[in-house]
């Protein structure tokens, strides 16, 4: 995870006045507010169930995108359109039948209300398996028309973070919260070695957000 650093610069401007003027003097001040670094926090573990019979090189696929998308009040967003889709946390591939809970990797960005970030899910390679991450996160624009923004392996994707307004606006869906929004995770994991019965398997793997 990457958090933001914020660099400031004092200017300065200068007046030269007329030799024959009257001047008088005061004391000026500067003053400015700089935005909240950046973090991300995890609220729910990304899990793939149990009873998986995956064979070296086969995959399970955990659909999480913006178009299977969570529910507006699980993302906390405003918008009575965007809809949870029945084919969010569907599991297909290798891995299709499987058993067990599954649930979407849920993480929490704060900074700055109303401040554009931009956030990417890195892909994984790791030691029992590979994994390519997929997911979506809650955008806020106007209010009460919030929206899911589409999150792709290794590519960088930009989402607002709510503002006073999108808290204030909203009249369906979800609940906003100022300066956060939600980032919801899934994905294509591939077996890269001969994964062995009734073990559990872990790797960890990363997502980048700044301003």
């Amino acid at each position: 995870m990457k958090f933001n650093t914020i660099t400031k610069i004092l200017c300065v401007v200068g007046i030269v006045a007329s030799p024959l003027s009257l001047a008088k003097q005061t004391d000026a001040g500067i003053s400015f507010t700089t935005v909240p670094d950046v973090s991300i926090i995890q609220l729910q573990a990304l899990a793939y169930g149990s009873d998986m019979t995956l064979g070296l090189n086969d995959t399970c696929i955990l659909a999480v995108n913006s178009t299977d998308a969570p529910s507006e009040a699980d993302a906390g967003i405003s918008n009575s359109g965007a809809g949870s889709s029945g084919s969010y946390l569907t599991r297909s591939g290798g891995c299709g039948g499987a058993a067990g809970t599954v649930t979407a990797g849920i993480y929490e960005v704060s900074g700055g209300a109303g401040v554009p970030v931009k956030i990417t899910l890195n892909t994984l390679t790791g030691t029992n398996f590979n994994f390519a991450p997929t997911g979506t996160v809650g955008t806020y624009g106007t209010p009460d028309s919030d929206t899911f923004v589409n999150l792709v392996a290794d590519g960088e994707a930009t989402a607002t973070l709510a503002s006073v307004a999108s808290v204030t606006g909203a009249v369906s869906g979800g609940t906003p919260q100022a300066g956060k929004t939600k980032v919801f995770v899934g994905g294509t994991l591939t077996a890269s070695t001969a994964l062995s019965a009734g073990t559990t398997y872990t790797e960890t793997f990363t997502i980048d957000v700044t301003y």
